[in-house]
């Protein structure tokens, strides 16, 4: 059976699998287009009509049946009727809720790709937006009790849900959802169906409240690292106490707005209001306000993950809110056996998508011997081993350098293959790459790739392969490496074994020769706030339109002029 699982929206992406073959494609839009987050289609249709007809097609939508009732999928014969089916449930809803018009246009961008490849009369299944997140953790193994999808923001508030045994489809049971929390359902209201208890809000209110550039997707990322900078502040962690009796129903949006509603002396915050006099980087109490959020942001999870799951279970945790390595870290003291989804944000839901036919037609799942890296992009000839000597002895010498090897991340982090790296034991490094490449927040970290057997001499964790956790560097190792270190002692690392990526492995094992660091910073290779590049010629526009001193595509290593940087010897 060959199957085509799509999902549109922001990061829109596609999946087609034979299933007798075990031929395995993926393709994230924004890595051939060039614009981040694109929830345009056309490369996804150009590359679906390149491969064999497919047999039968899932969906990520979230639309609703019915809103007293969770339904994890649905099924219908074609097209025709499956659109029949979401038209009258639209209509029959939006009397009451005027923003579900939207989902008629997300009916007709399905219908557009579905008539542009030829498939408008084979069999549809949409999986349920946040239960596709779920099933996109099948990378990693389908061995679990709970799976757990908390989202940024979500559809129709279904931003939270919870499953038992979510890869066994007989015995699924739904133990948390957000939407049907709020009752009576009768009297819920289209402000109640919004983002009030949704967990994205909070941290992007506050990007907009600094004026920060770029979509909500991003600004929660950024709020996260300036946390770092401020104290928590007592009275609010209490008055969270007092005020989140059930966490289930905590509104958490609305008590972060009164939070700055105070702070600002305004009614009402309007976010078209120029607010960064008072909010901004500078500004101590502030900040202090910023990391009180965080650190009842972080509590909220811990709270609904103890209310709803036990905590010896196997657990996979999917959704944007995954993203967020500071609360990862705690989770994980108290859930030992949880499983973080690297492509838990939207971009991973055509994986999803994909599980669920898997799962309900007994089929085998496709062989990824080379996860993450699994972007069906253009891969090149791998390294020889003198151009890694050249490329580590450039790295220890302070140079910049772009790293394009194999295949691409899946996911939204830069893993080996994609990548900006730099010598983290210079000082000033993330000033350095600010000003001449990335251009980001002062405040924002930048990450190590580090030799997993050396993990544990250098930070309070031993694996993490994925760049999904927050570990602690270890204090007498911090001035050795000034430019992974955050303000806060932590730093989220990515662990590399041999057989994890050879290629980057032995970059990093010759750099450890070198200078005794067993380590490099690692960023994604990217500029102004574009996307992950996808291509060699990409790589090459932003080694040629940036101070990138070097770029290493395959075996081509380009080197620009320079002048040796200053570095400290990590023995």
């Amino acid at each position: 059976m060959r199957t085509l699982s799509i999902h549109l929206g922001h990061d829109a992406n596609a999946c087609i699998y034979d299933s007798e073959t075990l031929d395995f494609h993926y393709i994230k839009e924004e890595r051939v287009s060039g614009q981040k987050h694109d929830q345009a289609s056309n490369k996804i249709v150009r590359f679906i009509n390149k491969l064999p007809k497919v047999d039968i097609v899932a969906l990520s939508y979230g639309h609703l049946k019915n809103i007293n009732e969770m339904t994890l999928y649905h099924f219908n014969s074609n097209w025709d009727e499956f659109h029949k089916v979401a038209i009258k449930d639209i209509r029959s809803l939006s009397n009451n809720f005027p923003k579900l018009i939207y989902k008629k246009f997300w009916l007709k961008k399905y219908y557009e790709i579905l008539e542009k490849t030829n498939n408008l009369n084979i069999p549809v299944y949409c999986v349920q937006h946040d239960y596709a997140h779920i099933l996109s953790g099948w990378t990693l193994g389908i061995n679990y009790n709970y799976g757990i999808s908390i989202d940024g923001c979500g559809p129709d508030n279904n931003n939270k849900l919870i499953i038992k045994n979510p890869f066994n489809l007989k015995d699924t049971e739904t133990i948390f959802f957000s939407r049907l929390n709020i009752t009576p359902h009768r009297n819920i209201n289209a402000e109640e169906m919004s983002y009030k208890n949704s967990l994205g809000p909070p941290l992007s209110y506050i990007g907009r409240l600094m004026g920060l550039g770029g979509l909500n997707h991003d600004l929660a990322g950024k709020i996260m690292g300036i946390s770092a900078y401020g104290k928590i502040r007592d009275d609010i962690v209490k008055d969270f106490d007092n005020k989140c009796v059930d966490v289930s129903k905590f509104q958490i949006t609305q008590f972060c707005k009164d939070i700055f509603k105070k702070f600002l002396d305004v009614n009402v915050l309007l976010l078209d209001e120029d607010y960064t006099e008072k909010c901004n980087a500078k500004n101590q109490e502030f900040l202090d306000i910023i990391a009180s959020i965080q650190h009842i942001w972080k509590k909220t999870v811990l709270l609904l993950f103890n209310k709803f799951i036990p905590k010896n279970s196997t657990v996979i945790y999917s959704g944007g809110c995954a993203q967020n390595t500071i609360t990862n870290k705690a989770l994980l003291k108290d859930y030992p056996n949880l499983d973080i989804v690297p492509h838990c944000y939207d971009g991973g839901l055509s994986l999803g998508c994909l599980a669920f036919v898997i799962l309900k037609h007994n089929l085998q799942f496709p062989k990824l011997e080379n996860f993450p890296y699994i972007q069906t992009d253009m891969s090149v000839d791998p390294p020889s081993e003198t151009t890694i000597k050249q490329v580590a002895k450039l790295l220890a010498e302070g140079k910049i350098v772009g790293w394009y090897q194999g295949h691409g991340e899946v996911g939204p982090r830069a893993l080996g293959n994609r990548s900006i790296l730099m010598n983290p034991s210079i000082e000033n490094a993330k000033d350095i790459l600010n000003s001449k490449v990335k251009h980001r927040e002062h405040w924002r970290p930048f990450a190590p790739s580090i030799m997993e057997e050396y993990a544990s001499d250098w930070f309070d964790i031993e694996k993490s392969k994925y760049m999904m956790i927050a570990a602690n560097v270890h204090e007498d190792k911090r001035k050795l490496i000034p430019a992974v270190t955050h303000k806060d002692g932590t730093s989220r690392i990515q662990t590399v074994a041999l057989e994890d990526n050879n290629i980057f492995y032995n970059l990093l094992k010759e750099f450890y020769s070198i200078t005794n660091i067993p380590m490099l910073l690692n960023t994604s290779l990217n500029k102004g706030g574009g996307p992950i590049v996808g291509d060699p010629s990409q790589a090459i526009d932003i080694y040629n339109d940036t101070e990138l001193d070097a770029l290493c595509v395959g075996d081509q290593l380009y080197v620009k002029n320079y002048e040796l940087i200053k570095v400290n010897n990590g023995s």
